[in-house]
């Protein structure tokens, strides 16, 4: 007995040193409720995580930091306070569902990165990050760091103009009781039309990261019904994916080029598609995804006015393969496309290849190849440069009388220069062109995306060239801790024409300058820029105004 308690004793004397000095030697670099948690581009910056790559993840916990940050003196009041209360954050379930590491794991510093774009790729998260909150020999603790915005919002509006009355109402919900899901119900009135719409979206579903989506869309002029389900690719070394689609639509298509109505008709449009796709996984730092399809379409048109010309129907049933070829280098930047939040830009070449089979055989009303085809390639060069370089095209090539039908080729260059953190200079360059279109497809030049000196159909016809430079400057003003507020100015030029109308005929080139003010939630939908733009005309200024005020929602800056 007295021998046994001796080799116990001996054994504390010899092991509580050792034990010691590992714990001794673990470090303690950010706590759960570290105010620098707020502060996700500088705190991120400051993680290398190649230096702790090989070790086990011993522990992994969710950080849902609330909306506003209730240490900065400039939240800390009693709406703000009032404001996260009320919100129901986003569940720890629903954050752990996107990530790609987890206990146990060896810790690799590409899968921490994966983890982190697609947390911020969710639009009901102002920005998220990973860092390590205690790291051991042998081992280390992660924190995986997100910061909700507000996501529910109202639809509330009441109009009169020229004696009638325009009304709307409803609400949307980017992330309904924080399960990441998305439902929005609206109506509206107005002299033209009278509109119910309903819209869902469910994602990371049944234990999985299965995606759910439905629309219904009901108005006075046309009506849309929509379904789809689909297990994607959700990571990198995803292995297979499948999934299907059903839409039945039916809406008015009106020709106009300015205030000239050239022809309108009715398009109803039915859309089927299934596909089973399948990957190798990440190798060589490429990814490759193989598709195997089957589409069926069908378009029917029905002249409205009288004197309108409807297109001819047309059905499509075929199988298609697609080949899918993805990098795995991503850039982590910001002031790019949103302001003051980290951004995720995919590096080197990606491209997709597929082609269908459409036979009379199989009930189609031509025999003809489908096709889809894009390839994109991005360059960092240094910290103050960027170039992407884009082609696309979709259509198809009809065997019959060998022509291309619904076919659309476009080529785009686009370069940033970085002046500064808050600086840049923005340059995009494209010509597209279309062979066989309908009125309907056609390309057209003016309005809030291209040409902004314009009013929308300035121009119409199959060939275009476009041409923006911007000046763009992101401020560090954020107007009551709510709106990030930028700045740009720039010159649009460009021309839209059919290449079957004679030289003399096709129009000039349009030009205008203008100015323009972005404005960026940091509290509510973080993938939301809304623009407000001055631009005069400095081309083609007859049976125009001399200006145009242009107010849109877009994605980017």
């Amino acid at each position: 007995m007295i021998e046994r308690w001796l080799k116990r004793l001996l054994t504390l004397i010899v092991l509580q040193p050792l034990m010691a000095t590992a714990e001794d030697q673990c470090s303690e670099l950010f706590k759960p409720d570290d105010p620098v948690l707020f502060q996700f581009l500088t705190t991120r910056a400051k993680v290398d995580f190649s230096a702790y790559a090989g070790k086990t993840i011993s522990e992994v916990k969710v950080v849902v930091l609330p909306i506003f940050n209730l240490n900065d003196p400039e939240e800390d009041h009693r709406l703000y306070r009032f404001a996260n209360k009320i919100n129901i954050s986003t569940r720890e379930l629903t954050v752990r569902h996107q990530l790609t590491i987890a206990s146990g794991d060896s810790l690799d510093p590409l899968k921490v990165e994966e983890s982190e774009r697609l947390l911020r790729d969710k639009p009901y998260f102002a920005d998220a990050m990973i860092v390590p909150e205690r790291v051991c020999v042998d081992h280390l603790d992660l924190l995986v760091v997100v910061r909700d915005v507000w996501t529910l919002t109202p639809i509330a509006s009441v109009s009169r103009e020229g004696g009638e009355d325009s009304a709307a109402g409803g609400f949307s919900y980017g992330n309904v009781f924080g399960t990441g899901q998305d439902l929005s119900v609206s109506w509206s009135t107005d002299p033209e039309r009278n509109s119910t719409a309903v819209w869902w979206k469910g994602a990371d579903l049944f234990g999985s990261h299965v995606v759910m989506q439905s629309a219904y869309v009901d108005s006075t002029d046309g009506n849309l019904r929509q379904a789809s389900i689909e297990k994607p690719f959700y990571q990198l070394d995803s292995r297979w994916s499948a999934g299907g689609s059903w839409r039945r639509e039916n809406s008015e298509r009106e020709i106009e080029l300015l205030d000239l109505l050239l022809n309108r008709y009715a398009h109803e449009q039915d859309h089927d598609s299934v596909f089973l796709g399948f990957s190798t996984g990440l190798k060589n730092d490429r990814v490759w995804r193989w598709r195997l399809g089957f589409t069926q379409q069908a378009d029917r048109f029905y002249a409205t006015d009288p004197g309108a010309v409807a297109p001819a129907d047309q059905q499509l049933h075929y199988p298609w393969l697609s080949m899918e070829s993805l990098g795995d280098k991503f850039w982590r930047s910001s002031n790019i496309s949103v302001s003051h939040r980290q951004e995720d830009i995919a590096l080197g070449t990606r491209w997709l290849a597929q082609v269908g089979v459409a036979d009379t055989a199989l009930d189609s009303s031509e025999n003809a190849y489908p096709f889809v085809l894009w390839v994109k390639h991005n360059r960092r060069g240094g910290n103050h440069h960027l170039v992407s370089l884009g082609l696309a095209s979709e259509g198809r090539w009809r065997r019959d009388d060998e022509q291309w039908v619904s076919a659309f080729f476009t080529a785009k260059a686009e370069y940033y220069y970085f002046i500064s953190r808050r600086d840049r200079w923005f340059t995009m360059l494209s010509f597209s062109a279309a062979d066989n279109i309908r009125e309907d497809e056609q390309l057209t030049s003016g309005g809030s995306e291209i040409l902004r000196g314009y009013p929308s159909n300035s121009q119409r016809g199959d060939r275009r060239w476009l041409m923006t430079v911007e000046r763009r400057h992101f401020t560090d003003w954020h107007l009551y801790n709510l709106l990030r507020v930028g700045g740009a100015v720039y010159i649009d030029a460009g021309r839209t024409w059919d290449s079957g109308t004679p030289s003399s005929l096709r129009g000039e080139t349009l030009a205008n300058a203008g100015v323009g003010l972005r404005f960026s939630s940091s509290k509510a939908r973080a993938d939301r820029v809304l623009h407000i733009d001055y631009a005069v005309p400095l081309t083609g200024r007859e049976n125009i105004a001399n200006h145009q005020i242009v107010i849109v929602g877009k994605v980017e800056f």
